[in-house]
């Protein structure tokens, strides 16, 4: 019997970051051919710990999947064909070791170190290294939004806010991650003054420490206001929306996925410049500078019209297969996860 592969996941998330990598490597997990199995390992956080011990994944997937913390590499004693490493920060002496250990290819996501010696390919949805393109070398680099990975959960659910209303009913808010500079509040704050009679679903991630504030901005309002702590039912939520004020990363690539428009809104640098390009791409609002501004242009139906338009353009939901298909691995031809 011939032995499984093992891709080995070297993943984090945070309050300041989110769960979004963890996530996205959740969707690729899940995306694995059965002739491999997975090993993920997280960073030693509590809420990451937590999240990932409320998860069945071996049921889920149908693999052998294995999930270690940082500080049990040492532990670690079985091989790895191919190692993907996705988390923020170059971390060149992490990297280091897990190739010197393990011999393997090396895949790096959001990743902007174009000459390390321990990565042998790149993917990218944008280019955060400089304002010039870098320089390659030997390093085979994928770029763009095209490998964008978005779960399975949401197809069922495509398609279904396209037909888009004159005028806008529901909202949908959600910044992803721990929020740590509390945009939630900053976008409820825009329906004090120029909110229409709408309805608010507003979504708070498990790291997010400010729920407290946000009920206390959502009780000031006269629009209706639902708050939804770590929901099940996500892709429905987002379905439902006629318009979103979300963050620029995951969340958003699965509202664009269903065709919601939106506006968003950048909690650090690299978020301001993905932000900026995002809006030159027509893809979406960026309220940085008003965000009145920003939802009166949405609230044409004209402007709606034109950002689903090409967001259903961008995002296919076939980023998964395109990850795997660049790191060697031929996914299932079912996969839909972009």
């Amino acid at each position: 019997m011939l032995r499984k592969k093992n891709v080995l996941f070297k993943v984090m998330g945070s309050t300041e970051m989110g769960l979004g990598h963890i996530n996205r490597c959740l969707t690729l997990v899940r995306s694995l051919p059965k002739s491999w199995r997975a090993t993920i390992m997280v960073n030693n956080d509590p809420l990451v710990e937590q999240f990932l011990g409320n998860i069945d994944l071996s049921s889920d997937t149908g693999l052998g999947v294995e999930v270690l913390l940082e500080s049990q590499i040492d532990c670690y004693k079985s091989s790895v064909d191919l190692l993907i490493f996705d988390q923020l920060g170059k971390n060149r002496s992490l990297l280091k070791a897990l190739k010197e250990e393990f011999n393997c290819v090396v895949v790096a996501m959001d990743y902007f170190d174009y000459e390390s010696e321990e990565v042998d390919i790149v993917i990218n949805l944008f280019n955060q290294a400089s304002e010039d393109s870098p320089s390659y070398g030997r390093i085979k680099c994928y770029e763009g939004l095209q490998f964008s990975i978005i779960s399975q959960q949401f197809e069922a659910f495509k398609n279904k806010s396209i037909h888009l209303k004159e005028n806008i009913q529901q909202v949908f808010i959600l910044m992803g991650g721990g929020d740590a500079e509390m945009k939630t509040c900053e976008a409820l704050e825009l329906f004090k003054e120029v909110g229409p009679e709408v309805s608010i679903d507003v979504v708070i991630g498990p790291l997010c420490p400010h729920e407290g504030a946000i009920r206390l901005v959502a009780a000031q309002l006269s629009q209706t206001v639902e708050i939804y702590k770590s929901p099940n039912n996500i892709p429905e939520l987002m379905a439902k929306a006629d318009v979103a004020i979300s963050g620029c990363a995951t969340t958003f690539f699965e509202l664009s996925f269903l065709g919601v428009p939106a506006i968003v809104l950048s909690q650090n640098m690299l978020e301001n410049r993905f932000c900026h390009f995002l809006e030159s791409q027509g893809l979406a609002l960026y309220g940085k500078e008003s965000l009145q501004s920003s939802w009166r242009k949405i609230a044409r139906l004209e402007q709606r019209q034109d950002l689903v338009k090409t967001q259903m353009e961008t995002f296919d939901g076939q980023g998964a297969r395109r990850v795997l298909d660049a790191a060697g691995i031929p996914a299932p031809t079912n996969i839909i996860a972009a």
